[in-house]
């Protein structure tokens, strides 16, 4: 979750959508509050944009708060999706990469970090079982779908498969919101890039079909076909 109350935009990033090279282009580039990683917090990294909106009427009812910062309907929201069947497969190779490694890892700051237990724990797990065993086995670790996150709410939904020029098309809407909310000509840098096999290939029809079960509305309401 990405907050620029000067420039009056809120980016709410979904799981495994390519959300890491918008936010640290939006960090680098702006003075934004950044969300939480408690996934229980209103303000959790990954939050919903309904309970964003819950977290902004909290705090315009606060006594010697700045009302013009919380007034949700004046902030430009957006948000990007990706393929479903891509995203799961994205989801089980993190899951992998964290298994795979120490527990307590060298951050890029140079810092000791130390996954949680419980989540490093049920990584090294996935991590010894191949995708269909994971797809079978483990849908209650799925990320959850796109409706979850209230796409009503959003101004805007792009595609990580057109992430430049669907942030292109972010930069004009938002400045007809606010003036100036953006500079043009932002580039969006590809962080995290998976040199993976095309997710098609880990896939057969029975694990086809659990995805298409479990995410097909996002499937249908975005227009996303298997093997694009």
């Amino acid at each position: 979750m990405v907050i620029a109350h000067y420039q009056k935009f809120i980016f709410i990033p979904i799981q495994k959508t390519g959300s890491t090279s918008i936010r640290k282009t939006l960090n680098k580039n702006y003075n934004c509050v950044t969300g939480s990683p408690d996934n229980l917090s209103l303000i959790y990294n990954h939050t919903s944009a309904c309970r964003l909106k819950l977290y902004f009427e909290e705090q315009k009812n606060k006594p010697f708060t700045q009302h013009d910062h919380w007034n949700w309907e004046e902030y430009f929201k957006f948000t990007f999706v990706r393929n479903p069947y891509a995203r799961l497969v994205s989801q089980y190779n993190y899951f992998c990469k964290i298994g795979n490694n120490p527990h307590t890892i060298k951050g890029k700051n140079g810092r000791d970090f130390t996954y949680p237990s419980e989540y490093y724990n049920l990584c090294k797990d996935i991590s010894k079982k191949s995708f269909k065993d994971f797809v079978n086995n483990d849908q209650n670790t799925f990320d959850v779908p796109y409706s979850w996150f209230c796409l009503d709410e959003f101004d805007f939904v792009g595609k990580t498969e057109n992430m430049q020029t669907d942030f292109d098309k972010v930069v004009e809407l938002a400045n007809k919101n606010c003036t100036n909310a953006f500079v043009k000509n932002i580039s969006i840098p590809h962080y995290n890039k998976s040199t993976k096999k095309h997710y098609s290939s880990y896939y057969d029809s029975k694990t086809k079909k659990i995805a298409e079960k479990y995410y097909g509305e996002d499937i249908e309401l975005f227009g996303y076909g298997f093997g694009e």
